[in-house]
């Protein structure tokens, strides 16, 4: 089964909604004496504005091991309840740990909903309660184009060309 079969969850954002949410954000930016609990209401006001599902993700998923992390949280191997042959990649957000770069992870999740490209990750749906945010993201095999790259001494040309011609895509 392909784990491109659940269906993606982006969204057109009309103007008017986007319009909505970059003003909400960027009321963040302008504020700089604000403190992390206006932040986080006003990072949950801009979520609202794109629809983000409130229900709790472990009634949809069955989460697993930690696949890596990152500087915002940690990505862990899912398993759709509604589809047990769907494995997923969950990237969970703990809002406590991003301090004032809340408006950056709003931004993500935009730009995550929008962009629809055979060589970036799906994102197929979002989850949050008050304090984490689980965005459910295609599960790649493999890994990523540092680690590649890390890990060879030397690329041929054509290779070079073929991952430069993906990257511009």
């Amino acid at each position: 089964m392909s784990q491109r079969s659940l269906p993606s969850s982006r969204m057109s954002i009309d103007k008017t909604t986007l319009s909505k949410f970059n003003d909400i954000l960027n009321s963040l930016t302008r504020e700089d004496s604000i403190d992390d609990i206006h932040r986080k209401k006003v990072l949950h006001k801009a979520l609202d504005v794109l629809n983000i599902t409130k229900e709790p993700i472990d009634k949809h998923y069955i989460i697993g091991d930690v696949l890596g992390s990152g500087k915002y949280g940690l990505v862990k191997e899912g398993v759709s309840k509604r589809n047990t042959e769907l494995h997923v990649a969950i990237k969970t957000i703990n809002l406590s740990s991003v301090k004032d770069k809340f408006h950056i992870i709003a931004q993500e999740i935009l730009i995550m909903k929008r962009v629809d490209h055979h060589s970036i990750v799906k994102v197929f749906e979002i989850y949050r309660d008050q304090e984490k945010i689980h965005i459910v993201m295609e599960l790649l095999e493999g890994k990523e184009l540092f680690d590649f790259l890390f890990q060879r001494d030397r690329l041929k040309e054509s290779e070079a060309a073929t991952i430069i011609k993906q990257l511009v895509q």
